[in-house]
């Protein structure tokens, strides 16, 4: 699952736009066809993951959806802000 915290759906919608194309070579909308995507605010995100904990997953693989270096620290901390959410995840 690639995942980036961001102030809304519509602005997580054009960050994971443009990581597929930066890092795959075509749109999101052909990405999401292979790979979960969630961007959005903390709550948003949080309620992607737990549907995968509803269904049964144990464990999620977790790929920050950013590009260089500096933008991967800033969600490093975004993403350190939803484990705080984690009991919405082990709730379902």
């Amino acid at each position: 699952m690639s995942v980036a915290v961001t102030g809304s759906v519509a602005a997580g919608r054009r960050l994971l736009a443009e990581f597929s194309q930066a890092n795959y070579g075509f749109p999101v909308e052909q990405l999401e066809t292979i790979q979960v995507l969630a961007a959005g605010p903390p709550s948003y995100v949080a309620e992607r993951l737990s549907a995968y904990a509803a269904a049964g997953a144990r464990h999620l693989a977790v790929r920050i959806a950013a590009g260089p270096l500096a933008a991967q620290l800033g969600e490093l901390e975004e993403l350190e802000e939803l484990i705080k959410l984690k009991p919405l995840l082990t709730a379902r």
